[in-house]
């Protein structure tokens, strides 16, 4: 009897210590880990960083699935602008055998701050094979989202400039291609005909009534 209860201890002091250690990684890891051990996920605990998005003290049930009374109200969570319902947040999904793999949703705060988030939520199953649970980790992708975003404008504005000068360009060549025809039907109306010669390379240019006043074909 006095070994099984030394043999306790010590398997008590070993689980303790893993405990410990679990617990410091969880706390190292920058991502926001939550778990829970229901398929409801009526009771959702993690580690600091998962309390400190979520504004809640280390401890707190931070379920939106809780009772009535117990739902924490530091915060909202919205996808695409849209409110996600219950039923469909990434660990009730979980904790009943779905895996959620890449789901962004964001982190609305009462003050009106906005967290984006990005991460994985995977089941936790029984000895048989059924779900009994979830643990879920997620980064914080605010600032990619943010040079996103900023890049998204910068683009929309070039493409705003791109169609503004194309239709300068356009707008100067159509006045260009009048200025020709005009040129071209005042020369032709007095008889007139010019010429460019470019002495590096000794070829000349001439306008169309030259060619008529030679005599020759303008194709040649």
């Amino acid at each position: 009897r006095d070994d099984l209860v030394q043999a306790l201890r010590e398997s008590e002091k070993r689980e303790k210590a893993r405990l410990n250690e679990l617990g410091a990684v969880l706390d190292a890891v920058p991502a926001a880990v939550w778990i829970t051990h229901d398929t409801q996920a009526r009771q959702l605990t993690g580690n600091r960083l998962s309390y400190e998005w979520l504004r809640l003290p280390k401890g707190a049930n931070a379920s939106k699935f809780a009772p009535e009374g117990e739902r924490p109200e530091t915060y909202r969570t919205f996808k695409d602008g849209v409110e996600i319902p219950v039923a469909d947040m990434p660990m009730r999904m979980s904790a009943k055998g779905i895996d959620v793999q890449d789901y962004e949703f964001d982190l609305v705060y009462p003050d009106g701050a906005v967290r984006h988030l990005l991460g994985n939520a995977r089941t936790l199953r029984d000895e048989k094979n059924k779900p009994q649970g979830a643990v879920s980790a997620f980064i914080d992708i605010t600032e990619r989202k943010k040079a996103e975003e900023a890049l998204k404008k910068a683009h929309d504005s070039l493409e705003v400039k791109v169609r503004e000068r194309t239709a300068e360009l356009k707008k100067a060549y159509n006045s260009l291609k009048e200025s020709e025809e005009g040129l071209s039907e005042a020369q032709k109306m007095s008889h007139i005909g010019n010429w460019d010669w470019d002495i590096v390379t000794d070829k000349a240019y001439w306008s169309d009534e030259l060619y008529h006043i030679f005599g020759r074909n303008p194709q040649e």
